[in-house]
């Protein structure tokens, strides 16, 4: 808890160092929330509340708000993967490099993204294997329980259950053993295998501490985000920008408790 508490303190400190990430969170939400998008999402609510729209007797106007919809959402989600490889480079290095010498500001950004955009690439091709690989193994276990359930009936049915049960524990995890690959790859310097097994070895060590403050972000952010989605996000297009922002917060705030947590079990000295 105490490194969570100092998260607060650094990202109330350096709150300038979070705008790549609100920029990842907040201009996919209004891309994806502006023109056609809002349009449909009027049209659907208002469907309970009146009867007849003369405008939507021509089939070629619901196609074209539909399609309009569908290529809105895909540039959002582009838009958002091509961010992705932005922000979080750029981020994992300004605050490890402010923690290291106690100072940070927006110009760190270039050299920081200059820095580690190839690490973040790499450990981007690593977070695809494992998820392949985990993809991959349950696939063919519930094709093989599948096939069991036609003999095994409702047994079989149990055992599906219990096999998503299962999976969803491994993807818990296998999500805190993995939690400080990337701050491994920054803070050292390290190849991504070497990052991987030291992730895993840290990790594991403080497994239950990590996976609390996981819970703990997630919960607040969920409960933060209803609350904001309710009172703003019938807005159009500045609604879903407004609520981004709780993800970003909350983005930033695990970043940087990441960051100070593998520095402090590793011996490295904090400033803030």
């Amino acid at each position: 808890m105490n490194s969570l508490e100092k998260a607060f303190k650094f990202a109330g400190r350096y709150y300038l160092l979070a705008l790549p990430l609100v920029a990842l969170y907040a201009i996919p939400a209004l891309v994806g929330s502006s023109g056609p998008t809002a349009s449909l999402k009027y049209i659907l609510d208002s469907f309970p509340l009146f009867g007849n729209y003369d405008y939507l007797s021509d089939p070629a106007v619901i196609i074209g708000t539909i399609s309009s919809f569908f290529v809105s959402a895909m540039g959002a989600t582009i838009l958002s993967f091509i961010l992705g490889f932005i922000a979080y480079p750029s981020t994992y290095g300004m605050i490890n490099k402010t923690l290291q010498t106690g100072t940070g500001d927006l110009n760190d950004f270039l050299p920081a993204l200059k820095q580690n955009f190839v690490k973040y690439l790499l450990y981007w091709v690593g977070g695809l294997a494992v998820s392949a690989v985990l993809g991959i193994i349950a696939i063919v276990v519930f094709i093989i329980l599948g096939l069991l359930t036609a003999v095994l009936k409702w047994f079989g049915i149990m055992l599906i259950v219990l096999a998503f049960i299962v999976f969803f524990a491994v993807g818990v995890v296998a999500y805190v053993l993995l939690s400080l690959w990337f701050s491994v790859m920054v803070v050292d310097d390290m190849d991504l295998m070497q990052a991987f097994k030291r992730s895993i070895q840290i990790a594991w060590a403080n497994f239950g501490s990590l996976l609390g403050i996981i819970l703990l972000v997630i919960i607040v952010t969920a409960i933060a985000g209803g609350i904001i989605g309710l009172i703003v996000g019938w807005i159009p297009v500045l609604g879903p920008v407004i609520s981004s922002l709780v993800s970003a917060a909350s983005t930033f705030i695990l970043t940087i408790f990441y960051i100070m947590f593998y520095r402090d079990k590793t011996g490295r000295e904090v400033l803030i």
